[in-house]
């Protein structure tokens, strides 16, 4: 089934400005989302294990201590890790 968007966006504002029932709102986005992802399941996909692109011993100031861009893309989780990390120990996360 194809759905275009400018209809999927106008049924979208259509239900939620007349105060339908939540289920329709819903249904809608999932028609959406299916879109952008495709039909897809990630919920059944395998983490892929990477090597750490962080140094072990990296530190905050050797990553955020210039206004320099960092050489290569971190992980997001990752970098949350070392963020983290990082509070926990400065005693500013507990």
């Amino acid at each position: 089934m194809v759905i275009h968007k400018a209809n999927l966006l106008k049924e979208f504002r259509t239900a939620s400005m007349c105060g339908m029932d939540k289920s329709v709102g819903l249904h809608l986005w999932n028609q959406s989302r299916k879109q952008w992802i495709g039909h897809k399941k990630l919920v059944n996909q395998p983490q892929q294990l990477r090597e750490p692109k962080l140094n072990w011993n990296a530190t905050y100031d050797s990553l955020f201590g210039s206004n320099k861009l960092l050489p290569m893309s971190i992980p997001l989780a990752e970098m949350v890790d070392f963020l983290m990390d990082f509070w926990e120990l400065e005693g500013l996360y507990d």
